[in-house]
């Protein structure tokens, strides 16, 4: 009660009770357990917290993070909505990035999903100025390719497995 009076609430209080407790007949006190704030949070990810989503992906993209922390933050991305306004609203050279990076990534099983989404929307918003880039052509010319000759695998490896599946039927 002498707590609440002097202006700290009850909730404050009843956190910080018992803090500086260290036990009755404690022989060994470990240091180091204090929580500190941890590690700083990445420029990037200020921008996502603070929904400034294209910001975050080029910020991203443009400092050569790791593929598996660029996955992270599109997958963000798409739980938030929000892909759809990162890769909108882009020129020829800052959507280049997220075309490449798609692009090197789609054949990879842990990134399709995310990179099949990216990669329709990409040609969604930026399917009518096709015409009007060459770059943006070509890189979607690329794209097709690679998902054309990844589909080419994936059919093999379907009937690479229906044949094993037959094997198995008549060694049983």
């Amino acid at each position: 009660d002498k707590k609440n009076k002097r202006g700290r609430k009850k909730g404050v209080s009843k956190k910080l009770r018992g803090r500086d407790f260290l036990g009755e007949g404690v022989d060994v006190i470990i240091e180091g357990n204090k929580r500190g704030k941890g590690k700083p949070e990445a420029p990037w990810e200020n921008d996502l917290r603070k929904g400034r989503y294209s910001l975050a992906l080029d910020k991203a993209l443009s400092r050569g993070l790791p593929s598996v922390t660029i996955l992270s933050l599109l997958i963000a991305l798409r739980h938030r909505s929000a892909l759809r306004s990162a890769l909108q609203g882009r020129d020829e050279t800052t959507v280049q990035p997220i075309f490449k990076w798609v692009m090197k990534h789609i054949t990879d099983p842990r990134y399709v999903k995310v990179c099949v989404d990216a990669a329709l929307l990409l040609l969604d918003i930026y399917s009518e100025h096709l015409g009007g880039s060459s770059e943006l052509t070509q890189m979607t010319k690329l794209l097709h390719r690679r998902v054309r000759k990844e589909v080419e695998r994936s059919q093999q490896a379907i009937q690479t497995s229906g044949m094993l599946e037959m094997l198995m039927v008549e060694m049983a």
